[in-house]
């Protein structure tokens, strides 16, 4: 195999380096510890494989010429541009939409995270169908293990953020339009059980900021009504970026991880509750049926009704979190292990 390189942009860049960005640069180092990173890919000699886990629609190409001898890119989802209504870009967004699409036959390959994702992805971009290969994500190594979090570990968290309850649900997240964080309030405010908002986004200081602020960008207003339903509410814990090893007490602990999104690329969060053997109540939709099965509990994502009864359902019934909650890291195991996103992608680099 020729020497593998891979594009890092997370270093000098804050949005890139939250969760989702730097969740995947911290896979991609643990499967590939041979890889070599850079930040410049003039540094990337041309007989070699270059992988850029990187494609933003709407800002310019990250890469518009032959680097090296192989080029492959890794293309979570093309919600923004299946959705324009909610992800206004502007004459200039839609304008490096239009490079970023002529600058896709700059790559061999395409890894995509969901087969929903290959389907949107081909139907959208136009790539070949045969050009796009799907391998699911991993979690991080850290949440490999169970056995290491302790009763007390808990406490200092409850603690730390001032968590109600220690009956709680945890969403781990952005605040676009897709991840439907109104109705995820509502359903919350049914439940009466607290939950734990994970992501940079999720401080009271940036909730302030939104709230007060006069102009903001029209991808924040869905965050902006969210925060209206939410602000000096004690359901509502905002615990902001989070360490991996604060993240893996909260899910282990959690009655269940919550994602109500309206569409989605994967759904990382699933996978990382589920390796803490913690169940997720689910919007219905394609891609989640993809990824759990049955292993969850789905509910309409217009219906806060449906998503706060199943949340009830899990933190009163034992027997039937218990049950699902095997079922998820089953689920994950199969799906997710490191061991098997390591292999996939040595393939593909192959």
């Amino acid at each position: 195999m020729n020497q593998v390189y891979i594009f890092d942009r997370t270093k000098n860049n804050l949005d890139e380096a939250s969760r989702g960005g730097g969740r995947i640069m911290q896979i991609l180092k643990e499967a590939l510890p041979q890889a070599k990173m850079v930040s410049n890919l003039h540094d990337v000699p041309f007989d070699s494989t270059l992988l850029v886990p990187s494609w933003q629609p709407f800002s310019a190409p990250i890469i518009n010429k032959r680097y090296a001898k192989t080029q492959i890119l890794m293309l979570f989802d093309v919600i923004p541009l299946l959705y324009r209504n909610h992800f206004r870009a502007g004459l200039k967004g839609m304008f490096n939409a239009w490079r970023n699409k002529r600058a896709l036959k700059h790559f061999d390959k395409v890894i995509t995270i969901s087969n929903y994702s290959k389907k949107t992805i081909v139907d959208i971009l136009k790539i070949p169908y045969e050009k796009v290969n799907v391998i699911y994500p991993a979690v991080g190594k850290i949440f490999t293990t169970v056995d290491s979090v302790k009763s007390s570990d808990m406490q200092e968290l409850i603690n730390k953020y001032h968590i109600p309850s220690k009956k709680y649900t945890v969403y781990v997240g952005d605040v676009n339009w897709n991840k439907n964080l109104v109705n995820l309030a509502l359903a919350i405010k049914q439940s009466n059980i607290p939950c734990v908002f994970v992501g940079r986004q999720f401080t009271s200081e940036r909730g302030k900021e939104i709230l007060t602020s006069h102009k903001i960008h029209p991808w924040l207003t869905p965050y902006r009504d969210f925060l209206k339903i939410a602000s000096g509410n004690p359901l509502f814990v905002f615990a902001g970026y989070v360490s991996d090893e604060e993240l893996k007490i909260l899910y282990h602990f959690a009655v269940c991880n919550t994602i109500a999104s309206y569409s989605e690329g994967f759904g990382f969060s699933y996978v990382e509750a589920a390796s803490q053997q913690t169940p997720s109540v689910m919007s219905d939709i394609e891609v989640f049926r993809e990824i759990a099965g049955s292993a969850a509990l789905f509910a309409h994502p217009d219906k806060p009704t449906e998503i706060a009864s199943a949340i009830v359902h899990l933190a009163e019934n034992h027997e039937m979190r218990h049950d699902l909650a095997l079922r998820s890291f089953a689920q994950y195991e199969t799906r997710s292990h490191p061991d098997g996103f390591a292999k996939e992608i040595a393939k593909i680099l192959q």
